[in-house]
């Protein structure tokens, strides 16, 4: 009779009959699903069996007793010949043997339970004792970080399908959700996001300024900026960005952001209520102190004329031409300030600011509109806004 294995993130036993515990390698049952968090699936087969069961969490979102388990069926050659998102699942692993799982919420605590039945006497009635079962629970805790696990995965897609672009990044591929041409470089970005995102079984909407919006089914909405600063991209300029962040239906709603400088490597995170970081290390805004001020300022030719009023009242000005950027540096504290005002043509959408003004919010900045007002919008495709973001409220009253 069989060995019932089961495998959880990198640990997996076997369980004879007796229910005693037989070493087996991970890496049996795990080939090729490198890529799913640790806490997320589990395996179950029969040593010598034809099928193999793979569970994986899925629709998680941030409600774990809305989560199933997304459970899979193989034969010997890795070929899927069930699949199926339920709360209970049996099916055969091996002569005379069956492998039942189940899954069940209990006080914010995510279990699956599965065990392997006998049909010891070949006479139809399958059992099995407390021995042979192998429970596993997840806190709703761990499953909600995992939309964390999800934007690093993301931006970590965007990073190497940019890197090894061979072709023209300014390359027009079509056009984008407001009707602009969309680019090569923000074409195989968003591609890269999109891919990753099924691979994950993410439970995401997407909005994003290349698709417009794309139903997924999710509970909540990934607002995407696949290169922030394309630009700069193209012009060879190595300030350029991708922007992610998970929402729902406003600004203000949003409670986790990342920022990847696609440049220079470094990442910008953060979560609401709990502070934001750069490459793992927290981040907190700069102290105002006017003598040595330097603002971010819009100087294009559709800037407003307050924007050059702006720019006089500072020690200093520059501009990234990037928005998640020009955020992260006010959140970082190199700049003090940025300041947005423009016609309408070129005022931000939420999928340019969502992240990094996260960021500069948890890392103790303020960002509000030009008539200081704290900054909301809806997200969506048609809103846009201009903003000021300051590491330090005294500078916004250093504004003419």
């Amino acid at each position: 009779m069989g060995l019932l294995a089961v495998s959880v993130g990198m640990g997996m036993h076997a369980r004879a009959d007796d229910g005693s515990l037989v070493t087996v390698d991970p890496q049996a049952d795990l080939a090729g699903r490198s890529a799913w968090p640790d806490h997320h699936h589990f395996s179950i087969s029969s040593i010598g069996a034809t099928q193999t069961l793979f569970g994986k969490i899925a629709n998680v979102g941030t409600d774990p007793v809305n989560a199933k388990v997304r459970f899979t069926i193989e034969n010997e050659t890795g070929v899927v010949v069930d699949e199926v998102d339920s709360n209970a699942v049996v099916i055969p692993v091996g002569e005379n043997a069956v492998v039942m799982a189940t899954r069940a919420v209990d006080e914010g605590k995510f279990t699956v339970t599965a065990v392997c039945l006998f049909d010891s006497n070949n006479d139809g009635t399958f059992a099995g004792t407390g021995a042979n079962a192998k429970t596993f629970s997840f806190s709703a805790r761990s499953l909600a970080t995992d939309v964390k696990d999800i934007l690093f995965a993301l931006a970590d897609a965007v990073a190497t399908a940019v890197a090894s672009f061979g072709g023209d990044p300014a390359a027009v591929t079509g056009t984008g959700a407001f009707g602009t041409p969309t680019q090569a470089i923000d074409r195989v970005a968003e591609e890269a996001v999109l891919r990753q995102l099924e691979y994950d079984g993410a439970d995401l909407n997407v909005l994003s300024e290349e698709a417009g919006f794309v139903d997924r089914g999710g509970s909540r909405t990934l607002i995407l900026d696949p290169v922030d600063g394309t630009y700069n991209a193209v012009r060879g300029l190595p300030l350029y960005a991708t922007s992610l962040a998970v929402g729902g239906g406003t600004l203000g709603s949003v409670t986790h952001g990342l920022v990847k400088d696609l440049g220079r490597g470094d990442t910008y995170y953060a979560e609401k209520g709990k502070g934001a970081y750069r490459n793992g290390v927290p981040l907190h805004t700069r102290p105002f102190r006017p003598k040595e001020s330097l603002f971010s300022v819009y100087l294009g030719q559709n800037a407003e004329p307050e924007s050059y009023d702006v720019a006089r009242a500072a020690r200093r000005v520059r501009n990234l031409g990037a928005a998640a950027l020009d955020l992260c540096a006010v959140g970082s504290g190199g700049f003090d300030l940025y300041y947005l005002n423009s016609k309408a043509a070129t005022r931000l959408r939420i999928m340019d600011i969502a992240a990094g003004v996260l960021v500069v919010r948890e890392a103790g900045g303020v960002v509000v509109d030009p008539k200081g007002k704290e900054l909301d919008m809806p997200a969506d495709l048609k809103a846009r806004t201009n903003l000021v973001a300051a590491g330090d409220r005294k500078a916004l009253e250093a504004l003419p």
